[in-house]
């Protein structure tokens, strides 16, 4: 519980993004219909996936 007695706004904006970027992955699928492209929902995911990696980052470093 320590994390959260010191979270700066970084660490928030980090964890936000790293809620979104779960959000985004799961739904690609659905996200991705909306698309004419064929793969849409793998680079949905892909993006969902990069979106929860600079969540990480910006939580951890």
């Amino acid at each position: 519980m320590e994390f959260f007695a010191n979270i700066t706004t970084l660490q928030v904006a980090g964890l936000i993004l790293l809620a979104a970027g779960a959000v985004l992955s799961f739904a690609a699928k659905r996200i991705g219909r909306h698309f004419r492209y064929q793969n849409a929902d793998f680079v949905t995911k892909l993006i969902g996936l990069g979106v929860v990696i600079a969540g990480f980052l910006m939580i951890f470093i």
